[in-house]
């Protein structure tokens, strides 16, 4: 399997691994690379010192950088390990979807239901939703803010708004109750109240994150 590979290739500190990765980084400059293992190329070649691939490397990030917010990421759109992802999904501490969204009958309501959400999506509007979020908000989704009259504010989605007051549910997945004539000001952001992922999770987390996501049918 080439992932397997490539992580043998940088591990291996020798001549004839640096000549390899550099080699196939070349490959990669010309799109002759698949794209289920261009993340584990890039990871194995970033363990070596070589000159050239250090130079390769920078290139390409400062070309990512250029290209935009999601460039960087390409790579996690294919190959990832949908077991692995299920285990982010459900189990990451840092990230837990689980807290804003369902699936499977499992988790929060501040966020969209993913249940079938391989079928609905491709991936790459996946790895959007993880990146950037407040690129395109899922209708009734976006964040609002809410300036109470007592100085207080509070940030989050806006999950029932009936009977004289409403439930907010910040990014924690902490809901508050408020009542209506405790709010001073109520501003729609139209920005998502769900973190970038680029930060708490590896790039291999997002890989095996989309993996799962994508086989949500």
């Amino acid at each position: 399997m080439k992932q397997a590979a490539f992580e043998a290739l940088g591990d291996l500190k020798h001549a004839s691994a640096t000549a390899l990765l550099t080699g196939w980084l070349a490959r990669l400059q010309r799109g002759d690379v698949p794209a289920a293992v261009q993340l584990d190329l890039l990871e194995a070649a970033a363990k070596h010192d070589s000159a050239e691939i250090k130079s390769a490397l920078a290139a390409r990030s400062e070309a990512d950088t250029k290209a935009g917010p999601l460039a960087e990421y390409l790579t996690c759109l294919d190959g990832g390990d949908g077991k692995a992802g299920r285990k982010v999904f459900f189990d990451h501490e840092a990230t837990r979807c689980t807290r804003c969204h369902t699936l499977d009958g499992k988790g929060g309501n501040a966020g969209p239901v993913l249940d079938g959400i391989g079928k609905r999506q491709k991936r790459d509007y996946l790895l959007e939703a993880l990146i950037a979020p407040s690129a395109k908000i899922a209708e009734g989704f976006g964040s609002t803010t809410l300036d109470l009259h007592d100085g207080g504010m509070l940030v989050g989605f806006i999950t029932k708004d009936q009977d004289g007051g409403l439930t907010i549910v910040d990014v924690t997945g902490k809901a508050t109750d408020v009542l209506w004539t405790a709010i001073a000001k109520r501003t729609p952001n139209g920005t998502s109240a769900m973190p970038a992922m680029g930060g708490p999770l590896s790039k291999r987390q997002i890989r095996d994150l989309i993996a799962f996501l994508a086989e949500r049918k």
